[in-house]
């Protein structure tokens, strides 16, 4: 026994010194350490204290090291956070064999165990939101405005109501959810509760996913039948597809017509539609569309209702800037009407959006990208591949020198720089730069920025023209919520709306 005993301690002692000796080589012992111990084990510890301090950890990165780089941990690893901005700019333009914010995402937010990595890794459908997404804003908007109307007198008070005290964050959900899937899925499906409940699980599953992999990292080695079978995610999809099979047959029919030449043939002009085409080009099955539906709804619906909820927040706090936004909008749209040229012509209405986004933030990091071999940035920073780097966003966002005053919300900051000479297109809330990463920055970000800008603008002016709002209770506007890399709006505040009686 005691020979046994004396085994496993040497064995021990050499496997921490192995530990030691890799750890000692690796280009990351270099950088400093903010939130953890850059060791096995202490790191995993570091990474949930990353989970509830996450922000504050690279606030404080932020300040003390000033433009050097430092690494905080993840439970899924280690991720370098650089701030300085020839590096970041070094980052835009790095290809995505050397950096890769897919891998990045996969890692840092996985779900793959749940959806597989085929999802992930083809990124067709990044292109069509970017180019035929965007290039159809202008056509989908009559719609989207639509049924706008037509949530906003389900979800919100109606006249003779009084004040009606509402969940943000529910309201704006229910919103977001139905003008969007107008424009992803047409009428009337955007109404069938069935498909929103469908969707609403499915997103569910997979936020489900990532929380429970980033955890317990184990999940992810699990064969992926059995990380579908404990999930509600794939069985949301199946059902979904069922649920819309005679749509994607006329879908389908509708292309076949106009692939063969018929020129009466008018197909819809919604996501749905552009998936279906290319979906048939790669010989897509029906799941296999329904998900990329379904996966485009969780990317937009979440992001864009945040921010919304934020944004009604901001002006329930401050509703003495309801009425310059007022001035703004009733002008416009007497002469337009809700176009997409209207919206453009909105300064006030982008700068209150954008500017509860920057104080508010979406997350405390972005511009992430994995390394896919091993990198050297401008700098001489060594990115070990595998490893993640990132900027903190929330801490760009509050930078003294980027922002003058900048724990102030200043609703009206970027209009006042637009209406300098020659920015009149800089600024706006769907413009990346090197002090504006919310959306990332370079041509791996945010693809649906300019649809979310747009129908931000259009959802934003649509209530400040039709209610007023307050905060229940009146006081300090509640605070948010960070949780390890993101932020949650306040789950209980409420704030009330009463229809207004003048409303145009």
């Amino acid at each position: 026994m005691g020979a046994i005993l004396t085994f496993l301690f040497v064995a021990t002692e050499l496997l921490v010194l192995l530990y030691f000796v890799k750890w000692k080589k690796s280009p990351l012992y270099k950088l400093p350490t903010v939130g953890g111990f850059f060791f096995p084990l202490l790191s995993y510890l570091g990474g949930l204290n990353t989970l509830f301090r996450g922000k504050r950890l690279l606030q404080y990165g932020y300040r003390k090291y000033r433009g050097r780089p430092f690494k905080i941990p993840l439970l899924s690893g280690w991720v370098v956070v650089v701030s300085n901005p020839a590096v970041m700019e070094d980052i835009r333009t790095r290809p995505e064999d050397q950096l890769w914010l897919t891998q990045a995402l996969m890692n840092a937010f996985p779900s793959y165990h749940v959806t597989g990595k085929e999802l992930w890794e083809n990124t067709w459908l990044h292109d069509l939101i970017l180019k035929d997404l965007t290039r159809s804003i202008g056509a989908m908007l009559p719609d989207l405005i639509d049924e706008l109307e037509v949530a906003a007198q389900e979800f919100l008070p109606g006249d003779g109501d009084g004040w009606v005290s509402l969940n943000p964050s529910k309201a704006s959900e229910d919103i977001i959810v139905r003008a969007i899937n107008r424009g992803f899925v047409g009428f009337p499906t955007c109404r069938n509760k069935e498909y929103l409940d469908l969707v609403a699980q499915y997103s569910h599953g997979i936020v489900t996913a990532w929380a429970s992999a980033l955890i317990f990292p184990i999940l992810l080695a699990l064969p992926l039948s059995i990380g579908r079978f404990f999930n509600a995610a794939p069985n949301a999809a199946r059902k979904c597809t069922q649920l819309l099979k005679p749509i994607l047959t006329e879908r389908r029919e509708l292309l076949q017509r106009k692939l063969e030449g018929d020129d009466s043939v008018q197909v819809p002009i919604d996501v749905l539609q552009m998936v279906v085409e290319e979906g048939v080009a790669r010989d897509y099955s029906d799941e296999r569309i329904m998900i990329r539906i379904m996966s485009t709804n969780l990317g937009a619906l979440h992001t864009t209702s945040m921010s919304l909820t934020n944004a009604l927040f901001d002006l329930a706090a401050h509703p003495e800037y309801a009425q310059p936004l007022r001035d703004e909008i009733a002008p416009i749209v007497a002469a337009e009407g809700w176009t997409k040229q209207a919206l453009h012509r909105m300064w006030k209405v982008d700068s209150f959006l954008k500017e509860s986004h920057r104080y508010n933030g979406m997350g405390v990091l972005s511009m992430l990208r994995e390394a896919m071999t091993d990198v050297v940035l401008i700098d001489g920073t060594v990115i070990p591949k595998g490893t993640i780097v990132g900027v903190p966003t929330f801490a760009i966002h509050h930078d003294k020198e980027k922002y003058p005053d900048p724990h102030t919300f200043d609703p009206f900051r970027f209009a006042r720089l637009r209406a300098q000479d020659g920015n009149e297109t800089r600024h706006q809330l769907s413009t990346t730069g090197l002090d504006w990463v919310g959306f990332g920055h370079g041509r791996q970000s945010c693809p649906g920025r300019f649809f979310a800008a747009s129908e931000l603008r259009a959802v934003l002016a649509y209530i400040v023209m039709n209610y007023d709002l307050k905060l229940e209770g009146g006081g300090p506007r509640p605070k948010n919520f960070f949780f390890a890399v993101g932020l949650v709006p306040p789950p209980s505040g409420r704030i009330l709306f009463r229809k207004r009686e003048a409303a145009s």
